[in-house]
């Protein structure tokens, strides 16, 4: 028996069973497949992998579940696959507090020389004799003679 597209038909099966939601089922499936990492699913009778939706946004899925917000220090835009997936690192200069989509950038007159900042607090005040730009990614630059 040729079992179609959305259906799974396990060995010694008389009739196509529908794909269950976290899987999908392309033709001649035998038990389906989870959704791809960063993926979900809570319909039944896909039929293949681009069916499957991305992440939500501050959450990671595996196993074609949403299984919850990304840890701090990282941040977890639509897609994300882990808690904390080291492509999606808070960079120099920002913090990302438990569940951030988006990296913050530290305020003005602040800096995080680091990666993986967690809050406000690893934003410091920039040194005495240097000033910290917006745009110089967690490096102090030296302040120009004249300046203070």
């Amino acid at each position: 028996m040729s079992c179609p597209k959305g259906y799974y038909c396990p060995v010694g099966s008389t009739e196509p069973i529908v794909c269950p939601a976290t899987r999908y089922c392309p033709a001649n499936s035998a038990a389906g497949t989870f959704c791809p990492d960063g993926t979900f699913n809570t319909e039944d009778g896909l039929e293949e992998a681009a069916q499957c939706r991305p992440c939500p946004v501050s959450k990671f899925c595996k196993n074609s579940q949403v299984q919850g917000s990304c840890n701090s220090g990282y941040f977890c835009d639509s897609g994300a696959k882990a808690a904390d997936d080291n492509t999606k690192q808070c960079p120099k200069n920002h913090y990302c507090e438990a569940g951030t989509n988006s990296p913050v950038r530290c305020e003005s007159g602040k800096v995080n020389p680091n990666f993986g900042g967690r809050s406000p607090a690893d934003c410091v005040d920039c040194a005495a004799g240097y000033y910290c730009p917006e745009t110089a990614n967690g490096i102090a630059s030296d302040c120009p003679a004249g300046f203070y």
